[in-house]
């Protein structure tokens, strides 16, 4: 402090006098050394303004820029003093301080861009399908050597040629080439290197399962014949004589009736004789009396019947709210419901014929009051289909009768509220 002290009276006592100090300035100590001050030529005008504080050991005055600004007591990082790497604790090289190197990795000097020695010139792809790459490794973990080495000892692989198929390791046999057949001995013989075989001959006595082919079969000759390699057999022509047992049938002769006139097979079988059969059945069955017996009357002739004739009715099932006629009767009934009505009678499943006829007995239910509000549109009446009003009471009868004018118009006619 002392120092500074000194300095600046040195340098501020010219001043204070108005007289700038000029030239060289020497600082001499108790000794013989002298420390000597002196401006550039070119330098400008400016102030040092001191801090009025001591500081610390080992600081050192900063300058704040000059002019009024005072300087002021800074401590500065550990430096190197010795000129020695292991003073650096800090910071990073600069890249231009960095030396050339050599060995495995080079780089030049000032530049921190490496390059890795070449040890292997043998360069590209080692291995394949059947191949591994052989390589050589030094102690510093670099390949030096490369290669490719043929796969043994490991199971094949790839697609399975010749008589297999797939691929390997696991290949199927698909088909075994017949040059690689060994040649067949015994019951079946054949060629090396065929696939043709030869069954030897052989005997009945040998067959225990199976069936014998027809192409096999011998001749039959006796009551039951047939030609060889056949299994076509005839029966031979038979004599009562030889039954002596069982019940003889009704058209062999035996106990029984057959009713109206017989007609034989010409093998022995008698069945009933149709008009078509009947040496006048075109006049006979046309003009019979229509009972049954040896008479059977044709439907395309005048007949007169001694008995009733009669037609089953069909039940016509609603389905959702629709009847419809199936063609399996000419009489048909049917019974309104009352959740679904108003109901349809809807055009005939089947084609009608025409000139067929019969009647529909349509039932009411028991609540009463439904109708038929929609016809088909092969339905004609009198008036129109609306003017075809159904009984209401409950369970009420009537009766539809239809005559079938052609194949696409149904006349109908109404009775109704049948009752006793």
């Amino acid at each position: 402090m002392r120092f500074l002290t000194a300095l600046l009276l040195l340098l501020a006592g010219p001043a204070l006098a108005g007289n700038p100090v000029e030239d060289t300035y020497g600082l001499k100590g108790s000794g013989s050394g002298v420390i000597t001050m002196k401006p550039q030529a070119a330098a400008g005008t400016w102030n040092w303004n001191f801090p009025i504080t001591a500081g610390t050991s080992g600081q050192v005055l900063a300058s704040a820029g000059g002019v009024a600004a005072p300087m002021t007591w800074t401590t500065l990082a550990t430096v190197a003093t010795s000129g020695s790497a292991t003073d650096l604790s800090s910071g990073a090289l600069p890249a231009a301080r960095m030396p050339a190197l050599t060995g495995d990795i080079t780089t030049s000097a000032g530049a921190v861009a490496t390059t890795l020695a070449t040890v292997n010139s043998n360069v590209g792809t080692w291995g394949d399908g059947t191949h591994v790459g052989a390589v050589t490794v030094n102690a510093k973990g670099l390949v030096t050597a490369a290669s490719s080495v043929a796969i043994t000892g490991a199971p094949p692989s790839g697609s399975a040629g010749g008589g297999l198929a797939g691929t390997y390791p696991n290949p199927t046999v698909s088909a075994v080439p017949a040059s690689a057949l060994p040649a067949l001995t015994g019951d079946v013989t054949s060629s090396a290197g065929s696939a043709a075989t030869t069954l030897a001959a052989g005997s009945a006595s040998n067959l225990n399962s199976g069936t014998l082919a027809a192409a096999r079969m011998p001749a039959h000759t006796g009551d039951v014949t047939s030609s060889a390699g056949s299994v076509a057999l005839t029966l031979a022509a038979g004599s009562a004589s030889n039954l002596n047992s069982g019940t003889l049938a009704a058209a062999r002769g035996g106990a029984g009736t057959i009713t109206g006139a017989l007609k034989g097979s010409g093998a022995g079988v008698v069945t009933q004789a149709a008009c078509a059969d009947l040496s006048n059945g075109a006049t006979g069955c046309s003009t019979a009396t229509g009972t049954s017996g040896a008479t059977i009357p044709l439907l395309n002739g005048t007949n007169v019947w001694s008995a009733q004739q009669s037609v089953t009715p069909s039940t016509l099932a609603i389905s959702t709210a629709t009847f419809t006629p199936d063609g399996t009767s000419n009489n048909y009934t049917l019974t309104l419901v009352h959740a679904s009505c108003p109901c349809t009678l809807a055009n005939p499943s089947a084609t009608p014929v025409a000139g067929t006829g019969g009647q529909i007995v349509v039932k009411q239910s028991a609540t009463g009051s439904d109708t038929i509000g929609t016809w088909g549109s092969q339905y004609e009446a009198s008036g129109g289909t609306s003017t075809l009003t159904l009984s209401t009471a409950a369970n009420a009868v009537d009766v539809l009768s239809y005559y079938v004018r052609d194949s696409t118009h149904i006349e109908l006619s109404l009775l109704t509220n049948f009752s006793h």
